[in-house]
């Protein structure tokens, strides 16, 4: 009955460790956000970006509400003044592992646009 504990035990950790570790999420693109309006009249205001996390205690425990992409969108926007639009947004997901707890972010860069 032990053999059969130990067995089940070993075939969890393999399995919890495994996928612990496929966290290679994709990114995505998007030529530009939402404007509604001309684009043609916007002028380039610089680089933007903006990040939304959540941390998982011990790994599983989610603390806070998940990562967003809308607010890490919303963010981005914030991190230049007068910005009406977004554009060539990249989109990417990423856990950072610590000690005892890790932190998966949305993270968006892009270019600003605004009057």
């Amino acid at each position: 009955m032990s053999y059969s504990l130990l067995h089940t035990g070993v075939i969890g950790i393999t399995t919890l460790l495994l996928t612990a570790c496929s966290t290679g999420y994709h990114g995505s693109y998007a030529e530009r956000s939402f404007y509604q309006g001309d684009a043609s009249s916007l002028n380039y205001i610089g680089p933007a970006s903006g990040e939304h996390c959540q941390t998982h205690a011990l790994y599983l425990l989610p603390l806070k509400q998940s990562p967003s992409t809308q607010l890490a969108l919303q963010q981005a926007k914030q991190s230049q003044a007068a910005t009406l639009m977004l554009s060539d947004v990249s989109i990417s997901d990423t856990t950072k592992w610590r000690v005892g707890y890790a932190i998966q972010c949305i993270t968006v860069e892009a270019d600003a646009y605004g009057k």
